[in-house]
């Protein structure tokens, strides 16, 4: 164990930082290839609530994201 953490928390760690980047990725205007290399891309919310969604690069982004760098 390296600095007394385990490999299984390192591996859950890395799980869950994998996942909310994709969970996060999901919500944008954008969207994921979830199942590449099929080009179709998912996002939440699903339609027909799509409106719902994030643009990166927006002030609500701006307004979500940069209290935790600062």
């Amino acid at each position: 164990a390296y600095w007394g953490i385990g490999p299984d928390k390192v591996w859950l760690i890395s799980m869950l930082a994998y996942a909310s980047h994709l969970l996060a990725d999901a919500v944008t205007i954008e969207g994921i290839p979830l199942f590449f290399p099929y080009q179709r891309m998912y996002g939440l919310p699903p339609h027909p609530l799509a409106g719902m969604r994030i643009q990166t690069g927006g002030w609500f982004e701006n307004l979500l994201i940069f209290p935790f760098f600062d």
